[in-house]
Parts: structure tokens; sequence; C-alpha cells
């Protein structure tokens, strides 16, 4: 198993070093997804990403570098609801107390693959999800939104929230409304790495889904909300990655 530093910027440099020199593990999924007379499949991560088969824990900063290496975006809530939706293999939350530190970060990552226990496609609950949405528009751009963590069923002590595909999804909760109380460096054991690739299909067509996310009718494929105006984490740089499809 890697040997992963104590959380902080050394652990930082030792995943980015792993997903810059393909020390990772990913891979991609197809999920559909209809709004009205549009039909859209958009390509996510099977499970959180990995390195030497455990699912790191990320901040938004570092997921968004992350991103940016691969030529990705984080995921909307929407794409987030769907993930779960189209999940093959369920799982409920792994919680625990709060805790930041690489081995409740491993000892996390287990749990998740003693459930699997060998399944395979599509896998949701792993985590709670980083995600880009235009409340941030309204915080400081250091604030960061996190989401999720999507169940089925009962979880003692835990009522749940709505999803906001809720009509589309009946029975699903989450634990995790959109929360911006955190910065866009916390880390904790519940915030794993899941992305969104930048290249999706609009009916039938190639497309990037950044276009698609700012297009009028078309981005409600992929946003509840319509036309997005956040689509990186705010308080990081641009990045200058042309995807070419």
């Amino acid at each position: 198993m890697a040997n992963f530093p104590e959380v902080g910027p050394k652990r930082d440099a030792f995943i980015l070093d792993a997903v810059n020199n393909n020390g990772s593990t990913i891979n991609w999924h197809p999920i559909d997804i209809k709004f009205k007379d549009m039909e859209g499949t958009f390509f996510v991560t099977k499970d959180a990403i990995k390195i030497d088969g455990v699912r790191f824990n990320v901040s938004a900063q570092l997921q968004q570098k992350i991103a940016d290496i691969l030529g990705c975006i984080l995921p909307t809530a929407k794409l987030a609801d769907h993930i779960f939706f189209n999940a093959e293999v369920i799982i409920k939350p792994k919680m625990r107390n709060i805790d930041m530190s690489t081995k409740a970060m491993i000892e996390h990552s287990k749990e998740i693959d003693k459930e699997i226990n060998g399944r395979t496609g599509l896998v949701s609950t792993v985590g709670k999800h980083w995600i880009i949405d235009d409340c941030l528009l309204k915080k400081t751009p250091r604030t960061a939104c996190n989401y999720g963590w999507h169940f089925k069923g009962g979880i003692p002590g835990v009522k749940g929230e709505l999803p906001i595909c809720y009509n589309e999804m009946p029975g699903i909760r989450l634990i995790q409304s959109r929360g911006t109380f955190h910065d866009l460096t916390h880390q904790d054991y519940s915030q794993t790495c899941s992305l969104v690739a930048r290249e999706c299909e609009i009916n039938g067509e190639k497309k990037d889904i950044l276009d698609i996310l700012q297009h009028p009718q078309l981005s409600y494929l992929a946003c509840h909300s319509g036309a997005l105006k956040t689509l990186r984490q705010p308080g990081m740089p641009k990045s200058n990655i042309t995807i070419i499809f």
C-alpha cells in the first residue's frame, strides 16, 4: 500500500505526483440523462479515484487541481444525484467522527471495499462530493460547497435530506445538502475524489460539458438550475487546458 504522508501539504503533493505520473486508478462510467426532448451522456468516475487501492481524501482546492490535470470538472449537484440514481453497487455512508488523518482515510476506504465485496459497476455512495454550484457566488472566493452521501432505506439516528432531484428519485435521501461551511482547503475522511469528464455526448454529438453548462437549454441536462456561472472551484486560478474532441 502507498505510504501516504499525514494530512497537509506533503500528502497533497504526494497525491498530485501520483495523478501526474499515472499512479492513480480511474475508471469511467457513462450516465444518461434526459430533459424534455434532449438527451445527454456524461462520463463519471466509476468509483472515487484511488492510489494503490486507497480512496484518498481531497480538499476542494486539491480536487480542482486534479480535475485540471485530468481534463475534468467537479460534479454538479444534479450529476451527483444521477451518479447515485444510476449506481449498480449501492452502499450506505460510512460515517464516523470527523477525522482528517491518513489513518481514518485508509480505514474509511477499507470499509467501503468490505461492503462492495467484489461487486462491479458504478459505485455509490463512497463519500461526499465537492461540487460546482452558483450558490458559491454569494460567498467569499475561498468558500467550497459539498453535497451528497446519498442513501436508500433507513440509517439509525439519521433523517437525511431530500436530493435536489427528489421528484425523479423517490426513496433516495442524502446526508449532506448543499453545504458552504468549509473553505477550499478543508479535508476529512468523507471527502473523496469523484470527477466528471469534460467530453460528453449531447443528442449523439460529442461536446465539451463546459459549453453545455453555459447553454440556456442544454445546461438543464447537467444542472438543476440551468446555465451555470460557476464552472470551477472559486479562488482557484483558471486552467489553460484545451480539450479537443
